[in-house]
């Protein structure tokens, strides 16, 4: 049985820019867990890589809804977001 915080809460496997786009408004919250910094490749080669921490940070400017975000801390990524 479902509690009910979790009653209006959907989980996706899809790329996330078409997930922000299609679904981005004021009341919903997205949750972002990509593959951390320097093991992009643990998922399988060429399926995300590093410049996409960037366009992930660019999107999430402009988005209309909420969002937190798994990540490794680097320098890198500390300079990005």
């Amino acid at each position: 049985r479902r509690r009910r915080s979790f009653r209006n809460v959907r989980t996706w496997t899809t790329p996330y820019e078409k997930l922000i786009e299609r679904y981005d408004r004021p009341h919903v919250f997205f949750y972002l867990d990509p593959p951390y910094h320097g093991v992009e490749n643990y998922y399988g080669k060429g399926i995300f890589y590093r410049g996409e921490y960037k366009k992930i940070r660019d999107i999430l400017k402009t988005i209309k809804g909420k969002f937190i975000i798994s990540i490794k801390v680097t320098e890198l990524l500390i300079k990005n977001f």
